[in-house]
């Protein structure tokens, strides 16, 4: 155990991976180097309560967890992070064990799961660096996901990604590939960020949830024969707009179950090459579509196909 505002460090692990019991406490750290000839699977036991941090360095690939015995993991609060590779929570003939109710998960590589049992009701999982990386989910969920990529580093994935709470691209840019469904319950976009949806990919929005770019870009960019998708999950979300500098781009696109309607605030900006060309808007209240700023817009082939709303669409 390390206590409040102690520091442990593990040169080089003698295991070939992770074995063992490490407790940390608030303020506390534990530092795991391996070397690039070992894993860096997780095969014992973490404990991060009241908040400290465990650093995971080096290793000659990801981390499976578990690989080669039982393992567990319980957090309520600080940090986990693998600073060279990624995590695959993977099954095998051995147990994981989670209590994950609060916390950070990073990692600087890609994180894939396909555990069914591995639904932490708290805490983040971030994807972090200047690596590109894939983020994969054949079972399993998460409470919350943050992408804090560099510069254009790029995540993509083409699975369904069960996301209970929040989903935000601080920076770097996420792709969803054909098929790839995301839901989640709020989604916001930073400057330094960007969301792309591709053809056959939907973004899924929870009942009263809500999309937010804030500064950042949104592409909803499909084709004729397979159109990209924002749409309210299981009812109407409450709304997705586009502020604070933000852009959208949207061609072959469909929108529909946003309750308030999709809304590009006075300090918004639709792309002049992508506006809306080919979209299809339907299942709001109030409005489709809502344009607030200056700008003058050519939109060519928008579809409006039931009377839904109040408005089709409002300038």
């Amino acid at each position: 155990m390390v206590m409040s505002g102690a520091t442990f460090t593990a040169l080089d692990l003698f295991d070939n991976g992770i074995y063992g019991f490490y407790q940390v406490e608030t303020d506390g750290t534990i530092n795991l180097h391996q070397d690039a000839s070992k894993w860096i699977d997780l095969n014992g036991r973490f404990d991060i309560t009241d908040g400290g941090t465990i650093n995971v360095y080096g290793g000659s690939s990801t981390s499976y967890w578990p690989q080669n015995d039982n393992a567990s993991i319980t957090m309520d609060g600080g940090v986990l992070d693998f600073k060279d590779h990624g995590i695959f929570v993977t099954t095998s003939t051995h147990t994981l064990t989670t209590n994950i109710t609060g916390g950070t998960i990073r990692t600087a590589g890609t994180f894939a799961c396909n555990r069914t049992d591995f639904n932490p009701t708290g805490g983040t999982i971030e994807l972090y660096g200047p690596q590109n990386a894939n983020l994969t989910m054949s079972a399993g969920s998460m409470n919350n996901l943050t992408i804090n990529k560099e510069a254009d580093a790029l995540v993509t994935t083409a699975s369904t990604i069960d996301i209970l709470d929040k989903f935000q691209i601080v920076s770097g840019i996420m792709e969803l590939l054909p098929n790839a469904v995301v839901s989640q319950f709020r989604c916001n976009v930073f400057e330094n960020g960007e969301l792309r949806v591709t053809e056959g990919a939907s973004m899924k929005i929870y009942s009263t949830g809500e999309m937010v770019i804030k500064g950042g870009k949104l592409q909803v960019l499909g084709t004729p024969a397979n159109l990209a998708s924002i749409i309210g999950g299981v009812a109407d979300c409450d709304h997705l707009t586009i502020q604070d500098g933000g852009t959208i781009s949207a061609s072959n696109a469909y929108f529909s179950g946003i309750f308030f309607g999709l809304y590009v605030s006075s300090t918004g900006w639709v792309d002049p090459d992508y506006a809306f060309t080919n979209c299809t808007f339907e299942n709001g209240y109030y409005q489709l579509l809502r344009i607030e700023n200056s700008q003058d817009l050519i939109i060519h082939d928008a579809h409006f196909p039931s009377a839904s709303a109040s408005n089709n669409i409002v300038k």
